[in-house]
């Protein structure tokens, strides 16, 4: 293109000067917009290229393929293509042809697309003007994924919070994960990127599902769902197990998800008490698969709940919450004080968009306490205070209006609750004045005394205390039982003891007094009877034998 400019000049040099500073000014602008609205004239020769995956996590290791090798263009916006399109040295590229052509296993989307392709660049002309993050790009990416050349991938680094594949010929690559990089690990596969190279720097698209658990509190923390509680034995306890799922749930084909929950052996799971909702809507059992511990080799309870694939259930969604609900109870098993009876939960899940891989959720734990309660028969009227056995008591609670009474088992443990006193166990104190109740809740409880030892009065009025644990409960409980429970006492009126937090164990001291000892027949008052009977018999006898004398005379 010629350009021509007529310069009308004057007879004056000033003026001369200052119109050529303005021309030279104003035609330096023109060339320079005129080449900004030009292409590049040239393509950039095959150099040491890199791919930056910006991705802090360090358990990756990225592996980058190239499908096409070719001559890179860039033009003066930065956007990118290839020219002299071949196969690259990453593709089993026959297989991968003929891939493409089968159109009884490719995706509905891919269909009939490759029919007509016979070399890379045919295929290149169909992936024209598809983006790298569109349905197409991931579908055609998927069946590249399944015949490329191992032996031809460039491995990452990790620098700098970031992954480099370096020494990169221009070309048009697949990037990806390394297969089983990440199996049975807490993270999941980037979805495929394909990118045409020069230096770029991508965002790795990945997510991982969560699983939370929970146990719900019965007095403390306005019964809520927690981390840390405390319950009876033979109390049936609330838990809640909540799952969540990746953003990226819509990449996949098939999802598997599968809640393990595995119990301490002071906890009983009441199997008919399970119920899965999806965002609040109940879940048929048949939709998946339920199994118990009983027939594995775990000795302890609980059960795992299997999806085979999510994906078939229809009221799940990116965003869904899947919650289970479900009891346990506390047991004759259960640990008593530190280090607390544990529930814990994992998930397995499919974390790999472009194939198989399954990754695996850390535990998360909930904890459940209960105590003890040693009691002491004394006889108040000595100085020592003596033990006193075969003093017999009932143990109670109440719950508004409904009083609960323990039944106990031979080892002092409590088995169940009934309203029914006649169906209470008498609880017994030995010959040292000992006695235990072992597996009480925090809360307020009364003895009521139902016999007395021999001699002694029996209590007038039950006795009420408060076994009182401070459980430092939040939702992101450590997983270390003394970091939960801190401090137990027990109340008595307004005397407050401390206990054994390790031990689980609070004490109580009880005293009777004897009744006061009154005369009785066969006892020392009638000897004095027989005494001064004898004396009067005596005096009699003195009597009649003087009378008769006085008479003779």
């Amino acid at each position: 293109m010629i350009l021509k400019f007529t310069i009308r000049i004057n007879n004056k040099r000033r003026e001369e000067s200052e119109i050529m500073k303005r021309f030279k000014f104003g035609f330096m602008s023109v060339l320079i917009i005129f080449a900004a609205l030009l292409p590049a004239s040239s393509a950039i020769a095959a150099g040491d290229f890199s791919i930056t995956i910006n991705n802090e996590t360090p358990n990756h290791v990225y592996e980058a393929y190239q499908i096409f090798s070719g001559d890179l263009f860039i033009n003066v916006v930065g956007n990118t293509s290839l020219s002299n399109i071949d196969w690259g040295v990453g593709i089993n590229d026959s297989e991968f042809l003929k891939a493409l052509k089968d159109n009884d296993k490719l995706p509905e989307i891919l269909k009939g697309k490759f029919n007509n392709a016979n070399s890379a660049a045919d295929v290149a002309k169909v992936l024209d003007k598809i983006g790298d993050d569109s349905d197409f790009a991931q579908a055609f990416a998927k069946i590249a994924g399944k015949y490329l050349n191992s032996e031809k991938a460039k491995i990452s680094n990790y620098i700098n919070n970031s992954y480099i594949i370096s020494n990169l010929e221009s070309g048009y690559y697949l990037v990806k994960d390394k297969d089983t990089s990440l199996d049975n690990k807490d993270d999941a596969y980037t979805r495929f990127i394909l990118k045409i190279v020069g230096d770029v720097q991508v965002e790795p698209k990945s997510d991982i599902p969560g699983i939370e658990k929970k146990v719900k509190e019965n007095k403390k923390y306005n019964g809520e769902y927690n981390d840390i509680a405390d319950y009876s034995i033979g109390d049936e306890i609330p838990f809640r197990i909540t799952g969540t799922l990746p953003i990226n749930y819509d990449d996949y084909d098939i999802y598997e998800y599968i809640i393990r929950d595995t119990m301490s052996e002071g906890l009983t799971l009441n199997e008919g008490s399970i119920k899965v909702t999806v965002d609040g809507e109940e879940i048929e059992p048949s939709k998946y698969e339920f199994l118990t511990n009983k027939d594995s080799a775990e000795k302890v309870d609980g059960f795992t709940i299997k999806f085979e694939n999510l994906k078939k259930l229809t009221e799940v969604k990116s965003n869904s919450k899947i919650v289970v609900d479900f009891t346990a109870t506390l047991n004759n098993h259960a640990v008593i004080g530190l280090p607390g009876n544990e529930n814990k939960v994992d998930l397995e899940y499919s974390n790999n968009p472009n194939s198989v891989g399954r990754g695996k959720t850390p535990e998360d734990k909930v904890i459940v306490f209960t105590y003890e309660l040693d009691g002491n028969k004394v006889d108040g009227g000595t100085e020592n205070k003596d033990p006193l056995g075969e003093a017999e008591f009932v143990l109670y609670r109440k719950d508004n209006n409904k009083t609960e009474y323990a039944v106990i088992n031979e080892d002092c443990r409590i088995n169940s609750w009934t309203e029914n006193k006649d169906d209470a166990s008498a609880i017994v104190s030995d010959a040292g004045g000992k006695f235990n109740i072992v597996g009480l809740d925090d809360g307020i409880y009364y003895l009521e005394e139902i016999k007395a030892p021999g001699g002694y009065n029996k209590l007038k009025e039950p006795i009420e205390f408060e076994i009182k644990a401070t459980t430092n409960n939040g939702d992101n409980w450590s997983g270390i039982p003394e970091d939960a429970l801190s401090d137990l006492v027990i109340v008595i009126g307004d005397h407050t003891q401390t206990g054994s937090v390790d031990e689980g164990m609070v004490s109580i001291e009880i005293e009777n007094n004897s009744g006061p000892t009154l005369p009785s027949t066969g006892g020392r008052g009638t000897t004095i009877f027989y005494i001064v009977g004898g004396i009067l018999m005596v005096g009699a006898v003195v009597l009649f034998i003087t009378k008769k004398r006085v008479s003779k005379k």
